[in-house]
């Protein structure tokens, strides 16, 4: 019998098209890990609801922007990562070739960087002094 949060896992993972898996010969497996993880999903998202008492769905977006978030701050920090300790300069870590990976207009991609994201970047590396500029 469906329901909402099976709803929920066929669309945040969804079955793989014939033809959208490369090789064609992984399809079956490409499903059957589609497969896992909609099972996984709905198994987590249903603990959340029980342990909370929220609404699967509001559950689920809420889920899905703190994703976003985190997805966003990566992209920032490694773009700090690529101009700001690689020497800047390296071939291919240009701004817009970096901007162009992050799929953002290279202006985008220059005002996103902030004084934060290049001090978290240099804690993950474990470095004690500021980067030079690039």
């Amino acid at each position: 019998m469906p329901n909402r949060i099976n709803d929920i896992a066929r669309i945040a993972h969804p079955h793989p098209k014939e033809g959208g898996v490369t090789p064609a010969e992984a399809f079956d497996d490409a499903a059957i890990e589609a497969q896992e993880r909609r099972e996984d999903y709905a198994e987590n998202l249903q603990g959340l609801v029980d342990a909370t008492d929220e609404d699967e769905l509001l559950a689920a977006l809420s889920i899905a922007a703190d994703q976003r978030k985190r997805a966003e701050r990566l992209i920032r920090e490694l773009l700090a990562y690529g101009r700001h300790f690689t020497g800047g300069t390296q071939p291919g870590y240009s701004w817009h070739t970096l901007a162009k990976a992050a799929d953002m207009p290279y202006a985008t991609a220059r005002r996103q960087i902030s004084d934060d994201d290049i001090a978290a970047v240099r804690e993950a590396l474990g470095l004690s002094r500021a980067p030079e500029e690039g």
